[in-house]
């Protein structure tokens, strides 16, 4: 699950900015013991989770072993939304519930490993949607009749991970909801217009000339 690439088109809200803690009395205790709780799960389970948060709508960000602000945020989104006690912790009966949402959207995916043609390395595509595969020359585009999703799969050989993360937000052209850079990946989440993007270089494949883009309408 830790290489999935995750789709979804959901904005997450807050009732108010759990950085400032002064604003939401009570916030800052519960985001503390949230965080303690998550880091006990396994770190397989951490990860599912948050891909599971992802298709069903509620994590816009790549899944990882930390837990943060933006995560208690997609928990108690979720929680909200399915009234649920709002505590950022995810009990068992939660879980069950993502499960019911996200399960037939993940059978409805799909989801298959393509090999890059240069590379070598592999991404999970979703096959269920109905895409036709076009071969270009740094790797494979991926599009769909009704235009609901496209992915780019691509390899540069001589790629540069700061001037790639420079130039697709500026290519952009909106404030990212979410940017990340570091020595060696970064990703980057757009929304405009109706349209979510998602960009990743680097992790997971160990290599910051492999670069994966994701647009859905």
């Amino acid at each position: 699950m830790r290489s999935m690439l995750i789709l979804y088109g959901r904005t997450v809200l807050a009732a108010c900015l759990v950085f400032v803690a002064l604003a939401c009395p009570g916030q800052a205790d519960d985001y503390g013991i949230a965080q303690t709780e998550f880091n006990r799960l396994p770190i397989d389970q951490r990860y599912e989770t948050q891909a599971l948060l992802g298709v069903a709508g509620y994590w816009p960000a790549v899944a990882n072993d930390e837990f943060n602000h933006r995560l208690f945020e997609a928990i108690t989104h979720f929680q909200t939304d399915n009234r649920f006690p709002v505590s950022g912790i995810l009990t068992a009966a939660q879980i069950d519930r993502i499960h019911q949402i996200a399960d037939p959207i993940l059978a409805y995916w799909h989801l298959k490993p393509v090999r890059h043609p240069i590379a070598g390395l592999s991404l999970w595509v979703p096959v269920g949607v109905g895409f036709d595969q076009i071969r270009t020359r740094s790797g494979i585009d991926f599009e769909n009749t009704n235009k609901i999703a496209a992915i780019s799969f691509n390899f540069f050989p001589k790629g540069d991970l700061r001037a790639t993360h420079s130039r697709l937000l500026d290519v952009a052209g909106v404030q990212p909801s979410y940017s990340k850079i570091k020595d060696n990946f970064f990703a980057i989440v757009t929304e405009s217009g109706g349209s979510n993007t998602y960009s990743r270089s680097g992790n997971p494949w160990r290599d910051n000339r492999v670069h994966a883009f994701l647009d859905t309408g």
